[in-house]
């Protein structure tokens, strides 16, 4: 006959809850890794418009001596910046999420430096390798039919 009762150890309180802290923390690995990978895109996609909407300036640079190095150097920089920006805003929003946290007994949030020197990090990073490609596209355009 089966018993209608169950053992519950502290160790077993202390597995489950290592358990469940394992699996969020995973979960949050996961979104956060999306959210980088969609807010790549996104700057990779608005330095592509930009190069559209900026091509002649492009093309004005390399005829007065601009390098195609120089080219790149300019939009590297700009998706670096974009992307800093928006890592310092989820940086800002991180923090007031943080801070309202610490008001409920239930979920405290222990406020450190890492965590932002990370996201700027990581923001950096994403920035750069999304910002390869269209920096490159810009340097390879031609500079007299840029100005046609």
């Amino acid at each position: 006959a089966d018993d209608d009762f169950r053992f519950v150890t502290p160790e077993g309180i202390m597995q489950w809850v290592t358990e469940s802290e394992q699996a969020l923390n995973r979960m949050l690995l996961l979104i956060s890794t999306v959210s980088l990978l969609v807010g790549g895109v996104v700057i990779m996609n608005i330095l592509l418009v930009s190069i559209r909407e900026r091509i002649r300036e492009i093309g004005v640079r390399r005829c007065f001596g601009a390098r195609r190095s120089d080219i790149t150097q300019q939009f590297l920089f700009e998706s670096v910046l974009v992307s800093l920006l928006g890592g310092a805003m989820g940086a800002m929003l991180g923090w007031v999420l943080s801070t309202a946290l610490k008001h409920f007994d239930f979920l405290p949030a222990r406020i450190t430096l890492e965590p932002f020197i990370l996201a700027f990090g990581f923001s950096m990073i994403v920035g750069l390798i999304f910002g390869i490609h269209p920096a490159r596209k810009a340097a390879c355009l031609s500079p007299d039919e840029t100005i046609r």
